[in-house]
C-alpha cells in the first residue's frame, strides 16, 4: 500500500487528474502520511544503488527497479546506478573450456556496455535525465593492481566532483565497472567496491546492495552485531549471501553509516526499504551513526522492537556495529 501510495503520489506531481484523486479520505493518502517522514529525509540525499549482474540482464527486474528509482528521483534525492558485472563467461560459442582471457575482456566489455546503454535509454523513458559512465570518462576512476579470485580489481582512485556535477544537474548516473588501471590496461572493477568507493566519496546517506537469490532471511536470525556477523561468516563460508555480507562489512569498515541489502527479486523492495518503517531487507548500521539515524526518523536502540513518537513500532531488523 505504501508505495502503491508512494508511486500515486509521484504521478500526481505531473498529472492534475491524478493530483485530483489525492484526498484525505483515501487510503492512498492515509499510506502516504506514514511515509512522508521517510520521504522528507529523502530529498537531496545521494543513494548508491549496486544491483548485480543477474538482475540487470533480467528485463523484468530491471525495469522494476529503475521504476523505483525514478520515483524516489521524482521525489527529490539523488540515486546514483551502479551496474553489476557481466557473468562469468564458461561457455561461449561452442567452447567446452573457458575462452582465452582476451575473449572474455572482450566479451564482457561488449555486455557492460550493451547493458549501460539499455538502462540509460529506460531511464530516459521514464522522464529523467541519464548518463552512462564508466572509469575512462574524463578519468573518472581507477583500477587497482591486483584482482581478487573472480577475476575482479578494487578501486584505487576515483573523482567524485565528476559524479557530484552530473547528479547537481540534476540526473541520474549509470556506472560501468570498467576503468584502466595504471598502466593504462583495461579491468573489469568489482562492483560493490565501486559502488563502496563512491558511496564514500560522494557523501551518500544509503548505500543499497541488490542481488538475485540472496537467501538472507537463513542467515538474518544469528545476526545482531559484528561479533555474529564474523561467527556466522565463518561458519556459512559458502553460503550465497556470505559474499554480500562481507562486502557490506568492508562498506562499514570505510565509513559508511549503514548498508542496505535487498533482495532484487521482491517487488518495488528499494522503495519499501526507504520509505516505511518495516523495510523489506537488512539493515547493517554503526552504531554511531546518530546523525543518519536521526534524518532516517529511526532511533534505533539494542532491541528488536522501539515505539518511536508519530511513527510505527520499528520491526526492521537491524545489524549495529
Amino acid at each position: 500500500m505504501i508505495t502503491a501510495s508512494i508511486r500515486h503520489f509521484c504521478a500526481a506531481a505531473s498529472s492534475p487528474a491524478a493530483r485530483a484523486t489525492l484526498t484525505s479520505a483515501t487510503p492512498t493518502a492515509a499510506a502516504l502520511s506514514q511515509a512522508l517522514p521517510y520521504l522528507r529525509a529523502l530529498q537531496g540525499q545521494y543513494l548508491v544503488v549496486m544491483v548485480d549482474g543477474p538482475s540487470c540482464l533480467q528485463p523484468a527486474l530491471r525495469e522494476a527497479l529503475l521504476r523505483d528509482l525514478a520515483s524516489l528521483h521524482q521525489l527529490g534525492a539523488r540515486p546514483l546506478l551502479v551496474q553489476g558485472a557481466a557473468p562469468q563467461l564458461q561457455d561461449v560459442a561452442g567452447h567446452r573450456a573457458p575462452p582465452p582471457a582476451a575473449l572474455r575482456q572482450q566479451l564482457a566489455r561488449s555486455t557492460l556496455a550493451e547493458l549501460n546503454l539499455e538502462l540509460v535509454r529506460l531511464l530516459s523513458r521514464s522522464g529523467l535525465q541519464a548518463i552512462g559512465l564508466s572509469g575512462y570518462d574524463a578519468e573518472l576512476a581507477q583500477a587497482d593492481a591486483q584482482p581478487d579470485a573472480a577475476g575482479l580489481h578494487g578501486v584505487a582512485g576515483l573523482r567524485a566532483e565528476i559524479l557530484r556535477h552530473w547528479l547537481g544537474y540534476p540526473a541520474v548516473p549509470v556506472l560501468m565497472p570498467l576503468a584502466p588501471n595504471a598502466h593504462g590496461e583495461e579491468t573489469l572493477l568489482s562492483p560493490e567496491a565501486l559502488a563502496i568507493s563512491v558511496a564514500k566519496q560522494i557523501g551518500a546517506c544509503h548505500l543499497l546492495f541488490l542481488h538475485s537469490q540472496p537467501r538472507y532471511a537463513e542467515l538474518s536470525a544469528q545476526l545482531s552485531d559484528a561479533p555474529s556477523l564474523e561467527a556466522c561468516l565463518h561458519a556459512h563460508p559458502s553460503h550465497p549471501a556470505a559474499p554480500v555480507l562481507r562486502h557490506a562489512l568492508a562498506a562499514l569498515a570505510a565509513g559508511l553509516p549503514a548498508v542496505h541489502l535487498l533482495d532484487a527479486a521482491e517487488p518495488h523492495g528499494l522503495l519499501d526499504e526507504l520509505s516505511s518503517p518495516d523495510g523489506s531487507g537488512l539493515l547493517l548500521c554503526q552504531r554511531g551513526g546518530t546523525q543518519w539515524l536521526a534524518d532516517m526518523q529511526r532511533y534505533f536502540r539494542d532491541s528488536e522492537a522501539v515505539l518511536h513518537r508519530g511513527l510505527q513500532v520499528e520491526s526492521k531488523r537491524v545489524v549495529r556495529f
